[in-house]
């Protein structure tokens, strides 16, 4: 089977999930179940959620594509048949800052002393009505258990695929098949549901991981530690994570650097070079300000200046101090203007 294709299958764990008590009216839960966009939108709810956050045009609209209805009718159906309940009165009073439960424990003349969930169990000690009156118009949502039972089997199902889209992408790498390596990370992180977001950049951005040579830190290393040097940098750009997941132990530096030194060397020259040429690409006559981070070298401290694009230093220059290599950020400076002649932003 090819990996794109990824069906998954609930319904053997369908059968075996007892009925909600005393649903308020017939539902759909056969039908819903067959679709993978509702047990990642399920998911959501793992954690307590609000859910008049899916009434908002850029958080609903992704899931009513996917889900083919307007999410907040999916969340109705889901607290009529128990599969979402509001919170337990000690998480949504969690909610509240420890300033606002020490004012509520001082009006009831409670110890101020402990943590915030010490405050929170006297205050429920104390006065359960009150408590729970303060609470309810908190709209937070979380799962039931029963809806925990349901959503578990995707998430393991989510976790094989996972491992399985990783091994596939790193082969990807290997034979130098950046588009799909692309593809399979942005499939994965999708499960397939929402479509597919690609950008040629991030293509580029991946054949200039292997491709580039940042100074002559790499002239020492043998060719095997160097290519598993770019690969951890390619699979830390495409999955996350921190390097040491993808760098294999035996990996070796050189006389300066350790290998996941150079992973992160390598990381950040190339997206400086991304960088650059987003620039030359876009706003030839512009200035870019390089600012770099406070606890940056000294070394690199010297460069902070406004430069044309065409004058940019390399970053992190060969001579940076730092093991791990500075963090700069650029500034734009290009000045738009209104047909007027007003200036919109920059200097």
């Amino acid at each position: 089977m090819d990996f794109f294709e990824k069906p998954f299958d609930n319904s053997a764990n369908q059968a075996a999930q007892p009925t909600p008590v005393e649903p308020n009216q017939p539902t759909i839960l056969d039908d819903w179940r067959k679709f993978p966009a509702h047990f990642m939108f399920l998911n959501e709810f793992r954690s307590a959620t609000n859910p008049q956050i899916f009434a908002d045009i850029n958080h609903g609209k992704p899931w009513r594509w996917v889900l083919n209805e307007h999410p907040t009718f999916t969340i109705e159906r889901w607290i009529q048949d128990g599969i979402l309940v509001r919170p337990s009165i000690n998480r949504l009073l969690d909610e509240l800052t420890e300033p606002q439960l020490k004012t509520l424990a001082k009006e009831r003349d409670l110890d101020l002393s402990g943590q915030k969930a010490d405050l929170i169990a006297r205050l429920i000690e104390a006065d359960p009505a009150g408590m729970a009156a303060i609470v309810a118009d908190n709209p937070l949502l979380i799962l039931s258990d029963y809806g925990e039972s349901l959503v578990e089997p995707f998430l393991e199902y989510e976790a094989q695929q996972r491992v399985i889209a990783e091994a596939a992408c790193m082969a990807a790498l290997n034979e130098g098949e950046f588009y799909r390596a692309e593809q399979i990370a942005l499939h994965e992180y999708h499960s397939g549901v929402f479509p597919i977001d690609f950008y040629n950049a991030d293509v580029a951005l991946l054949l200039s991981i292997f491709m580039t040579h940042p100074f002559s830190y790499f002239d020492q290393l043998e060719d095997a530690d160097q290519h598993a040097i770019r690969l951890a940098t390619a699979m830390r750009f495409l999955w996350g994570n921190e390097l040491s997941r993808w760098l294999p132990n035996a990996t070796a530096g050189d006389n300066r650097f350790s290998a996941a030194q150079l992973a992160q060397l390598l990381h950040d020259y190339t997206f400086h070079i991304a960088t650059i040429q987003l620039y030359t690409k876009d706003w030839i006559d512009t200035t870019v300000e390089i600012v770099a981070s406070p606890e940056a070298c000294p070394v690199c401290q010297k460069l902070n200046n406004i430069y044309p694009v065409a004058e940019i230093p390399m970053l992190p220059p060969k001579d940076c101090q730092s093991p791990l290599s500075c963090y700069f950020d650029y500034i734009d400076q290009t000045n738009y203007f209104n047909p007027d002649g007003t200036c919109i932003i920059g200097n």
